[in-house]
């Protein structure tokens, strides 16, 4: 207890750059309900998971803020479920959602309530969130790099410079050939060193 630090370094794929920022995230899950019955007689049922699709549709083709350093605000579906089966309508179905924040994460969590606030037995539940994220990088000798994925910068708490660099790009991760070349690893250990010594000089 009772710790602080003048410096962090956060190691994350920056191709061997200094990040100059990175994107937020708020993360949700959108569920329908529905009523189920024989998908030949649909007029005695509803189906959730139409009504889940056409709040997506709207969604996907929403206009969500961008900035100049970290461009646009991005959102995707992850994950979704609904129906028992081909020839029942369903009688419920959920969808989780994101949205990578370059700015103005209240205005976004407010565009996304009021669009499926328009649609009948719609709901929305947001599970976590941070906004956009702005970091430290006088160092000279890197290049910079802005990055649209998250990191844990923002779960570390006090005012310490805050940086990130590592070898590798994001480009390779979450793949099946998600890899650092031997190389850009070597080369890191230079970096981080750089950025250490820089450190205890503050």
């Amino acid at each position: 207890m009772g710790l602080s630090w003048e410096a962090v370094i956060f190691g994350e794929p920056t191709e061997g750059k200094l990040g100059v920022g990175h994107k937020g995230h708020v993360v949700f899950e959108v569920s329908a309900t529905g009523v189920a019955s024989h998908s030949g007689y649909p007029e005695l049922g509803a189906s959730a998971n139409a009504a889940l699709i056409a709040v997506l549709a709207e969604l996907l083709a929403a206009t969500w803020p961008s900035s100049d350093l970290l461009g646009p605000s991005t959102f995707h579906v992850g994950r979704m479920s609904g129906g028992v089966a081909y020839n029942v309508l369903a009688a419920s179905s959920e969808a989780l959602c994101a949205v990578r924040i370059a700015s103005d994460l209240p205005g976004i969590k407010l565009r996304i309530s009021d669009i499926v606030s328009k649609h009948k037995d719609v709901k929305v539940d947001f599970k976590f969130e941070y906004p956009e994220t702005l970091l430290d990088h006088d160092i000279e000798g890197f290049g910079t790099y802005a990055a649209a994925f998250g990191t844990d910068v923002p779960r570390l708490y006090g005012e310490h410079k805050q940086y990130l660099y590592g070898p590798g790009s994001i480009m390779d991760a979450h793949g099946k050939n998600e890899h650092v070349e031997i190389s850009e690893l070597l080369e890191s250990v230079k970096g981080y060193r750089q950025i250490a010594l820089h450190c205890l000089q503050l």
